[in-house]
């Protein structure tokens, strides 16, 4: 228990229209790097949240920003395609499509999204949807053979929800296109200079026997994990490099035509993808806004991609929108991504990255009193059993349960690290300090024992010793609870409405007080929201962790709580 609470798609065919294709074949990669850590999809490490500027979490993936992250997991060798193969320039028309198709997802909104990544027999099967306006991507990511690779990931740009295991039965039936080819080398792939020697891998069209489902509609409300993609400018993993590709490939905007014209972006052929005709066009993720507008000569030169997050073929139909891509990623990984334009469900935000689309607002006259007695409110109800599931900062998830009394402001817990089962720690907080026990045997309820065990009980002050997320959200629960009203007219200055929303089938109101000391937060980006019900008592108390994912502490706000043990600590 240390961990949790101490200081860690086949090419050459004739379509029916009579028109050949021929794509040609896809570029090669920069250096391995890793596609999910050796055991886990989940854990890698990152930057504390704290002092750092909210909006990283969405600016990587706006135009040259994209580029820059793709270029460490999506880079070509210069290695012209084939002859007959190398294609010719964008005519206007052609043009003009590609320069509509990242507008056009946008407009769209959502898709389908169902793919592959890596190499046949090792291929991680990628399924789910993707929502370019939100933005949000939601897959199952499923291995051919039940393991730790499998998982669900919810990701925002800059930031990746995981949950480890095979995802539960589908709400929705798998479509019936094709998936394209395979898909996940794991750790252990060859280098780089082997395979720049060996021949790029050959597209598939078969699809697998039985395709892996979409996630569930309602995604798992638990479990849930937060890992950041790679940092702009370092190498990406491969599963990034796909995420930050998939959010790329949308905008708000057109992009230029005469770029696109005279960049060493080509047409290669046409295809059907799903019975639709198509036209494969090679690119970049995102077009260079610094090229050259005179024409080159000659066959594209794919490094020149590279700068701008290496070379992608789409297939786009005739209005421009994005059927299919294909690129290499990582150590020679080929991916590829079908887009089901009609496939557009609602999409559920978990939690963890925040729940809800929030709509902020300043506080009524009203709703700053709701806020100014809440801890009066709270002391009266008296406290309850209490929940809580936190992120934490080396990609593990703590959670904890046990009670928390608003009269005598004192709360007891079990934590545990959900992947550790073979213990937990016991803590016992009230204002002034903490009372812990390390390590102590697991409870069949999950629950602290109201007679403690004998063991080094240690005292500390708040942020000494437990990852200060977890302090934050124990020393706030206990602060909201007095016999005396708070500042309306600050609350009315400082607090912010956020969203209605319903919490274990009970109405509440989301709101954000900034603290003092946050420097000048928008709505939306402080560190706590307050989940607080119609009788004006807290029901959740959410804290930004510092991955930027959100934890949580619940309470069923009944009044029955036990009488929780004093607990002497040693020296």
């Amino acid at each position: 228990m240390r961990a949790a609470v101490g200081p860690a798609q086949r090419s050459g065919q004739t379509t029916r229209s009579g028109r050949r294709t021929s794509p040609p074949p896809p570029p090669r990669v920069q250096p391995p790097v890793r596609l999910i850590a050796t055991g886990r999809v989940y854990g890698t490490s990152a930057e504390h949240w704290r002092g750092r500027k909210p909006t990283i979490i969405v600016v990587c993936c706006l135009a040259l920003a994209s580029a820059a992250s793709l270029a460490g997991g999506l880079v070509s060798e210069d290695t012209p395609p084939a002859t007959g193969e190398q294609g010719r320039r964008l005519s206007a028309t052609e043009a003009g499509r590609l320069a509509t198709m990242r507008l056009h997802n946008h407009r769209d909104g959502r898709a389908g999204v169902r793919g592959t990544l890596g190499h046949p027999g090792e291929e991680l099967h990628l399924t789910g949807w993707i929502d370019w306006q939100r933005p949000l991507a939601y897959l199952s990511v499923t291995a051919p053979t039940p393991g730790p690779a499998d998982g669900l990931i919810q990701a925002q740009p800059g930031l990746v929800a995981v949950r480890p295991g095979r995802p539960p039965a589908p709400a929705y039936p798998p479509s019936t296109g094709p998936t394209g080819q395979a898909a996940a080398a794991g750790p252990g792939a060859s280098s780089p200079a082997a395979q720049a020697a060996q021949p790029p891998p050959e597209p598939s069209a078969q699809p697998p026997a039985e395709p892996p489902p979409p996630p569930p509609a309602t995604p798992p409300a638990d479990g849930w994990r937060i890992r950041p993609p790679a940092p702009a400018g370092s190498p990406a993993t491969a599963l990034d490099s796909t995420l930050l590709l998939l959010f790329a490939v949308g905008a708000n905007q057109g992009d230029a035509t005469d770029l696109i014209t005279y960049d060493d972006i080509r047409w290669l052929g046409t295809d059907t993808v799903d019975g639709v005709p198509v036209d494969i066009l090679i690119g970049p993720p995102v077009p260079a806004p610094g090229a050259d507008p005179r024409p080159s000569e000659g066959a594209p030169s794919l490094s020149a991609l590279a700068a701008y997050g290496g070379a992608i073929r789409y297939w786009l139909d005739a209005d421009g929108r994005l059927r299919r891509l294909q690129a290499v990623v990582g150590p020679g990984l080929p991916l590829r991504l079908d887009f089901d334009r009609d496939d557009r469900p609602e999409l559920a935000t978990v939690d963890v990255l925040g729940g809800r689309p929030t709509n902020p607002r300043p506080v009524t006259d009203r709703e700053a009193q709701t806020l100014a007695r809440l801890p009066q409110r709270n002391r009266a109800a008296g406290g309850g059993a209490i929940s809580l599931e936190m992120p934490g900062p080396t990609g593990e998830l703590v959670t904890a349960s046990g009670w928390l009394d608003w009269r005598r402001r004192v709360t007891y817990l079990a934590v545990r690290d959900a992947a550790d089962q073979g213990g937990q720690a016991l803590l016992r907080a009230e204002p002034d300090g903490v009372v812990m026990l390390a390590e102590a045997d697991p409870t069949p309820d999950g629950r602290p024992p109201l007679t403690p065990p004998d063991g080094p009980w240690r005292r500390s002050g708040w942020g000494q010793d437990r990852p200060a997320q977890l302090d934050l959200l124990l020393g706030e629960a206990l602060a909201l609870a007095g016999t005396a009203p708070r500042d309306a007219q600050e609350r009315a200055r400082a607090a912010v409405w956020l969203r209605t929303d319903v919490l274990h089938g009970v109405p509440v109101t989301v709101y954000e007080v900034p603290k003092p000391t946050e420097d000048n937060p928008v709505g939306g980006d402080s560190a706590l929201r307050y989940w607080i019900d119609s009788t004006g008592v807290l029901r959740r108390l959410e804290v930004r962790g510092p991955l930027g994912g959100y934890g949580h502490l619940d309470i069923r706000p009944d009044g029955r709580v036990p009488r929780l043990p004093t607990i002497r600590a040693g020296d």
